[in-house]
């Protein structure tokens, strides 16, 4: 069920992508809905039982919510303003510590000890 609803989010995704009259805020609101999308992949995937067979996808770095405040606004404001944003590109910085954290997490638990981690969970 999840995935009717974002094959047709991920189509328009694409196709904004290659739009163009207002590249910039297509290519804004393109990456808002691919993350919206995959912000749904937890879900999915665990509807599906992948957490089962593949218990190390549960620290994957699926947390992208911190994303989707930032993006809105770049889109708002490339359709209103247009152009750069200038001094306040950095009003997405706090969105990268909660995934580079979780990837490093899972980059530990399951590449650099992966043998450690199967045998915790069996």
């Amino acid at each position: 069920m999840i995935m009717m609803v974002c094959i047709p989010i991920i189509i328009c995704a694409f196709l904004l992508l290659f739009k163009r009259q207002e590249t910039s805020a297509s290519r804004s609101l393109a990456t808002f809905l691919f993350l919206c999308v995959f912000a749904l992949c937890p879900q999915t995937i665990g509807f599906s039982g992948f957490y089962e067979v593949w218990p190390e996808l549960t620290f994957f770095p699926f947390s992208v919510e911190l994303w989707l405040g930032p993006l809105f606004y770049l889109h708002a404001f490339l359709l209103i303003k247009g152009g750069s944003l200038g001094k306040g590109n950095g009003f997405c910085s706090q969105a990268c510590y909660k995934p580079a954290i979780t990837a490093g997490l899972f980059w530990d638990i399951c590449v650099m000890t992966p043998s450690q981690f199967k045998k915790s969970q069996q």
